[in-house]
């Protein structure tokens, strides 16, 4: 039964993939095709599939002729339930066939998937327009692919954090995949993080669907601005909390804006950004609250005065690149 399921996922991703290739398709017909690509995980890991052979077979396609008039007969029949085996195939290589003939009435996007590697070595956050006018801000350390199609936009947060600023388009959903959470943009600003404990998805403005893509697919949450989600590594159970989204996003503007920050967590933040590292040497320093607004990367003596200023600590500097803080003993 599961082979059936997923055998029809291959066949009708193959239809509508011809399908969104044609120049008559019309919205109505987008609608539904998102309503049937989000009604299972199989139908989504079949579409993804169907995309990546595309890719693979566009040198060859480029020699065969036959192609071209594989995708006319297909385009003509996008709900025809006969499709199989070899034609099923042959249908999954249609927008290639099409994009080479170079019919201006196709998509200039036509049934290209343009991917893209980012990896963020520098010491400061990155900033990226993306074809559609989206942006998306890089964090240090952090790295994402991201896959331009026709049918949608995807991202891969492979590690770090990212923060999103995305152009709404109802017809080319902008997906984020980090670990196994998928997040959906629904007209949007939002970050996603990823690192070996967990991943979380903080919404700022507009409204995100985060969901479970691993194999269970067991939940799925609609945030709201000033909403978090975190899911632990290994964990199948959904954190879900008020935050101040503003501060968690502060570091895409060049600005590091803390606001009863454990003291633990806002080092942490200062040394991403920093070649001097600032480390407690007292554990009960760790879950002091603090709050300011600092330059991400600035000079890690301010940090220190600032600090200083308002806490107990006893301020020691360990060569060039390490200050350690401990408690101070007025007595």
């Amino acid at each position: 039964m599961e082979e059936n399921t997923k055998r029809l996922a291959r066949s009708s991703a193959a239809r509508w993939y011809a399908r969104l290739q044609a120049s008559d398709c019309t919205p109505s017909e987008h609608a539904e095709f998102e309503i049937w690509l989000h009604s299972s995980p199989d139908n989504l890991q079949a579409y993804q599939k169907a995309e990546a052979l595309v890719s693979a077979v566009s040198a060859a396609a480029k020699s065969d002729s036959r192609f071209v008039d594989l995708g006319s007969a297909a385009k003509a029949r996008p709900n025809d339930s006969s499709l199989s085996g070899w034609r099923v195939a042959a249908v999954l290589m249609i927008g290639v066939g099409i994009a080479i003939t170079g019919l201006a009435s196709l998509n200039p996007i036509g049934a290209t998937v343009q991917v893209t590697e980012h990896n963020n070595a520098s010491k400061q956050q990155q900033r990226y327009v993306l074809e559609d006018g989206s942006v998306a801000f890089l964090d240090v350390g952090s790295r994402m692919s991201i896959r331009m199609s026709k049918a949608k936009r995807e991202v891969t947060l492979l590690a770090g954090r990212a923060y999103f600023e995305v152009v709404h388009n109802e017809y080319r959903p902008f997906l984020v995949n980090a670990g196994a959470v998928r997040t959906t943009d629904l007209g949007t600003r939002f970050q996603v993080s990823l690192s070996a404990a967990d991943v979380s998805v903080t919404l700022v403005e507009g409204a995100v669907e985060v969901s479970d893509q691993s194999d269970k697919g067991q939940w799925q949450q609609t945030l709201r601005p000033g909403e978090q989600v975190m899911l632990a590594t290994g964990s199948t159970t959904l954190e879900k909390r008020d935050v101040d989204a503003a501060a968690l996003t502060s570091w895409s503007t060049g600005r590091l804006m803390f606001k009863g920050t454990p003291l633990a967590s806002a080092l942490d933040e200062v040394n991403r950004y920093s070649d001097c590292k600032i480390h407690l040497g007292d554990a009960s320093l760790a879950s002091i609250p603090i709050g300011g607004n600092f330059i991400a990367g600035g000079d890690s003596a301010q940090v220190i005065d600032a600090l200083a200023a308002v806490l107990p600590l006893r301020v020691v500097h360990v060569g060039t690149n390490e200050i350690l803080l401990f408690r101070r003993n007025d007595t």
